[in-house]
């Protein structure tokens, strides 16, 4: 079961609050999105793709549970969004497959980046069926409270805005049954991997023994955790 309260409030040493996210908020998501994610092919197609990959997440056939952090400003300096998803890459660009073409054509410069065009050529793969098949190592009996994406401000790192941020989503998965919860993070993206390790995740290796970014992590409850 979810948490009843719509919107839930935990507060920090540092003046930070955590509460849930509502599709109203989507702007402002989409802006640190960007200035956390600056190389990444989202950030460098433009706000409003940001801001329309997110509003998906909060359509789509998933179950999705948004948090931000808001400082004493009430400006939003970290953002989370998990739960279980169905199709959050291939259902929104499926979704807004129009607009999409139509904004990379209006945005030409969008073309000649080398990220952006191997992510087109990623998603007419996806389109096309032609998926790489899944390692048998990430098919699991266990159910998985997954981590979409986990972002803070970088000019507000070192507050502990991201543990704080991971604190809830960790008790919301527990609110709901789950005693795992799993993610992806770009092996070469050494400062969110040792930030994950330290919270207590671990690297999951494939059926060649390679770690290509996956990792779980099993969680308890207090009550679970007491001998």
């Amino acid at each position: 079961m979810g948490r009843i309260d719509p919107i839930f409030l935990m507060k920090s040493s540092a003046g930070i609050l955590i509460r849930q996210l509502e599709s109203k908020n989507l702007p402002e998501v989409a802006r640190l999105h960007q200035k956390a994610f600056r190389e990444s092919a989202l950030s460098r197609l433009g706000l409003e793709p940001i801001r329309r990959y997110y509003a998906w997440q909060f359509t789509g056939p998933h179950s999705c549970y948004a948090v931000g952090a808001y400082d004493e400003h009430d400006a939003l300096v970290g953002f989370c969004f998990a739960g279980i998803f169905r199709g959050s890459l291939t259902g929104f660009l499926a979704s807004n497959k129009r607009f999409l073409i139509r904004w990379v054509l209006t945005h030409p410069w969008l073309i000649v980046s080398p990220l952006v065009i191997d992510r087109i050529k990623m998603a007419f793969r996806l389109f096309a069926g032609k998926r790489a098949p899944v390692p048998s190592t990430y098919i699991s009996k266990y159910p998985h409270f997954g981590i979409l994406s986990i972002a803070t401000d970088p000019e507000k790192q070192g507050m502990g805005i991201g543990k704080l941020i991971m604190s809830d989503v960790e008790r919301e998965a527990l609110a709901r049954g789950f005693t795992r919860m799993q993610l992806t993070v770009h092996p070469t993206n050494m400062q969110a991997v040792i930030f994950y390790e330290r919270c207590g995740w671990e690297r999951v290796n494939d059926d060649a023994g390679e770690w290509q970014g996956r990792m779980v992590k099993k969680i308890l409850s207090d009550d679970s955790r007491a001998p």
